[in-house]
């Protein structure tokens, strides 16, 4: 078993935004339904990560051979139920975080909106008239997001046009458009797609998930 600095370091070496790790209490990996989960940045371990579930439950069904169709992580964040949604999608449950406006000095060419939910995620909401071409230009200039926060509340920013980013967007667009099911594009440069419900306070985020490394790490 590791320790918790054991998993900082190797949660360094790799640098990457989040590492994942999945412990098992009882039985094996094959047959449990019920698993550990923590995940740690190259600095800390935090609450919860989207992508890095979606990877561990991705090892579990497919690499691991676990037979279950849906199986339970243990987290920081409560338990958080995975679903083998079928050949080639996983289902993630999650709990929502809805966000609050808040008071910013910004471009109102093309925000439209401002919030902040309790878990430190700045959600900025483009105009819907701008174009998905102008979000996918955009770069972020992190240091001056840094040095412009004063609060020291906002952990992270997304910046979305239409519904998007999971635990946060998802209850915020179903408040502002009196919906419960959306279609979701990460306009990143390697890009994704899923699928987002609401659901009695949780969110149930669906994707696609490939193996595309395996190997051991050496302590």
């Amino acid at each position: 078993v590791l320790t918790d600095e054991q998993m900082q370091c190797i949660g360094a070496e790799m640098n990457l935004s989040e590492t994942a790790f999945i412990t098992l209490d009882k039985g094996d990996f094959v047959t449990a339904n019920s698993f550990g989960l923590r995940w740690f940045t190259p600095a800390t371990e935090v609450d919860l990560c989207g992508h890095a579930t979606l990877a561990s439950a991705a090892v579990l069904f497919k690499v691991l051979g676990n037979i279950n169709d849906v199986i339970t992580f243990t987290s920081r964040s409560g338990p958080l139920m995975v679903n083998r949604f079928d050949e080639t999608k996983i289902s993630l449950n999650f709990p929502e975080n809805l966000p609050v406006s808040v008071v910013i000095v910004a471009d109102e060419s093309l925000i439209q909106d401002i919030q902040l939910s309790n878990t430190g995620k700045l959600l900025v909401r483009l105009k819907d008239n701008v174009q998905r071409e102008v979000l996918e230009a955009m770069k972020p200039q992190i240091d001056r997001m840094i040095e412009s926060d004063r609060t020291g509340l906002v952990k992270g920013v997304g910046v979305f046009r239409g519904s998007s980013w999971h635990t946060v967007a998802g209850p915020y667009f179903a408040r502002e458009l009196n919906k419960t099911r959306f279609y979701a594009r990460q306009c990143s440069k390697r890009g994704g797609d899923l699928w987002v419900t609401l659901d009695d306070q949780r969110v149930i985020l669906t994707g696609e998930s490939a193996v595309v490394l395996q190997g051991t790490f050496l302590l």
